[in-house]
């Protein structure tokens, strides 16, 4: 008995320990290259990719630990979140896997976008960034007045109905 509370106890102690030396989510997510063109994706491995605009290429990416992803996924529904369930980004050390553009994520053409009219930014102050869909950071910071455009899914019955989805996010 007083070993197994000896064990216990020195886990609950590396436990804290660990996450005391970690960065915040907010220090992960500044971490990512400043410039916010193209869009953010968490892949199913962990790691936050920012793609470029096209989204065929990785621009820059942070590993993100267990804690980090419950607090970047905390919005999503339950079902959604049982994606990373277990998952640690950290865990990702094949430069080939950082640098890959998750295979969920199709590629656009930017140039065959069209514009679509401004919105005045008195009329989106209170609303969630989250129930507009989104192409680039552009569109959900000038037209919406939200800081990012995160690839994200989207789960109903488990993580095999899980469907794809690019929306505007709040979160820097």
């Amino acid at each position: 008995m007083k070993i197994t509370f000896f064990f216990s106890a020195s886990a609950m102690l590396l436990r804290v320990v660990a996450t005391k030396d970690e960065p915040s989510l907010a220090d992960a997510l500044k971490s990512l290259m400043a410039d916010r063109s193209g869009i953010r994706t968490l892949g199913r491995d962990g790691v936050l990719r920012r793609l470029n605009n096209a989204r065929d290429a990785v621009t820059d990416y942070v590993q993100l630990s267990a804690t980090q992803i419950a607090e970047f996924t905390e919005r999503y529904s339950p079902a959604t979140r049982e994606i990373w369930a277990g998952v640690d980004g950290r865990a990702v050390t094949d430069e080939s896997q950082l640098w890959h553009v998750p295979d969920d994520i199709l590629p656009i053409n930017p140039t065959a976008m069209t514009p679509k009219p401004k919105t005045s930014m008195l009329e989106v102050s209170a609303l969630d960034c989250r129930k507009y869909a989104c192409e680039t950071p552009e569109e959900c910071q000038h037209e919406y007045n939200c800081a990012e455009c995160d690839h994200y899914y989207e789960c109903v019955g488990g993580p095999t109905g899980c469907l794809s989805a690019t929306r505007c996010d709040d979160t820097l």
